[in-house]
């Protein structure tokens, strides 16, 4: 099952490049090295250097692209997911619908999943927003929402929820943080739970923006899965 973005701070990408006006196409890249690859509770790349691409295109509303990772899960070295789907902005609600299949060097495709989204700015300070995500075969749902709320322009408060339908339980429970103490340098932190596994995971770190392309990211993460890491991460954004 696709896991449901939660609300919550994206540090390395918002320290970056600055919101792009429309374009009849718009386009982004960003590239992360990283000398551990964690997500949450799970180590992807287990103490291996891994690199994670993603790329996106839009015209028109109509978005297509692909999210690549180098891991080491099992047998598999390599996931790609590609994606396309259509967003409208209704100003002040998002609107997202789309499909996406991930396949792996060595497991193959994945199930093909249908997800819809939806986000609106409630002001300028709070945004609410709601995903659910379909997998046709084997039939399965789940439903996520969260919340954003900008304290003040400088610190930000996220928390975000995934309730599995088919199994009729939590499967994630995320809060997060964020204080930027000027345009380059940023601290955040997570916390979150698995019920569903009975797994408790966090992370706090520091962002700094090299350059207006660049940004460098010191994060400790500790999990009941698998103790205490530290990531260190370089990621480079392009678009326009």
């Amino acid at each position: 099952m696709r896991p449901i973005q939660l609300a919550g701070p994206c540090l390395a990408a918002s320290l970056l490049l600055a919101p792009a006006t429309a374009q009849a196409f718009d386009w982004s890249l960003e590239a992360t090295i990283t000398n551990d690859l964690i997500d949450g509770a799970e180590r992807r790349s287990p103490g291996r250097p891994a690199l994670v691409l993603e790329a996106e295109g839009e015209a028109n509303g109509f978005f297509f692209g692909f999210d690549l990772e180098t891991i080491r899960i099992d047998d598999d070295r390599i996931e790609i997911v590609p994606f396309l789907g259509y967003r409208h902005d209704f100003d002040p609600v998002d609107l997202e619908i789309g499909i996406e299949r991930a396949w792996a060097d060595d497991s193959g495709w994945d199930d093909l999943e249908i997800f819809a989204g939806i986000e609106w700015a409630v002001d300028d300070r709070l945004t609410l927003g709601a995903e659910v995500v379909y997998v046709p075969s084997p039939r399965e749902w789940e439903l996520g929402a969260g919340i954003e709320w900008a304290v003040d322009p400088r610190f930000t408060l996220g928390a975000g929820a995934v309730y599995n339908l088919s199994d009729s339980e939590w499967a994630e429970i995320e809060v997060t943080g964020a204080y930027a103490f000027d345009d380059r340098l940023a601290l955040s932190a997570t916390l979150g739970r698995e019920p569903a596994d009975r797994v408790n995971y966090a992370n706090v770190g520091l962002t700094y923006a090299v350059t207006d392309i660049l940004a460098a990211d010191f994060r400790v993460h500790r999990a009941s899965t698998f103790g205490t890491r530290v990531a260190l991460s370089l990621t480079a954004a392009l678009g326009n």
